[in-house]
């Protein structure tokens, strides 16, 4: 069983798959609770868990998931239940892009696509260790970033008494850089390709 680093499953997932940037980020929820390896089975086995709770319906098939995840060759309903039962059966009922999503909606920036900059934080080991509230405020402020957004002064809302805006500016900046060189949007990398119809 060859183990990925976390760079090459979160670009596994983005790259090769159709997955939303809310199963992307639910997948590493699942894979940290567990804390197994980062084996593709152990991956894909999270991804078909997280797709299932936070994209569709529970009743989708294996079928759906490989139409969206064509990497998923093997049946992976045996590796998904011991995965489960590794972690008593509890997934998050909720992916931490929907705090993200909560306070762009409270922000008044409920437009602005925070989805890549969510993904890139994965890469970060630092990011899954921050509160919600710091996750939030740092992932939107580079989504902000990314999108090279012109009207911030909505920014100046996400420092608060105990996460100060030099906290946010560090590591939304690092999140950001994770994308490369900022030659425009066509040309960036991490630009998730569309699903085919």
């Amino acid at each position: 069983m060859v183990t990925l680093s976390r760079g090459e499953a979160v670009r596994c997932l983005y790259d090769e798959t159709h997955l939303t940037p809310v199963s992307i980020v639910g997948t590493f929820q699942i894979l940290d609770k567990a804390g197994c390896a980062l084996a593709l089975e152990n991956v894909l086995a999270a991804a078909w868990t997280a797709y299932k709770v936070y994209e569709t319906y529970v009743s989708q098939t294996m079928t759906d998931f490989r139409a969206v995840a064509p990497l998923a060759k093997q049946d992976l309903r045996a590796r998904e239940l011991e995965l489960l039962a590794s972690i008593q059966w509890t997934v998050p009922t909720r992916s931490r892009t929907d705090v993200v999503d909560d306070l762009a909606h409270e922000l008044g920036v409920a437009s602005l696509d925070c989805g890549r900059a969510a993904v890139l934080s994965l890469v970060m080991p630092e990011c899954a260790r921050m509160t919600d509230d710091q996750y939030a405020r740092v992932v939107l402020c580079a989504a902000a970033q990314l999108a090279q957004v012109e009207d911030i002064l909505w920014a100046a809302k996400l420092a608060t008494p105990a996460i100060g805006a030099d906290y946010i500016i560090k590591w939304s900046s690092r999140i950001a850089s994770l994308a490369g060189p900022r030659a425009g949007p066509a040309t960036a990398s991490g630009n998730k390709r569309k699903r085919e119809e």
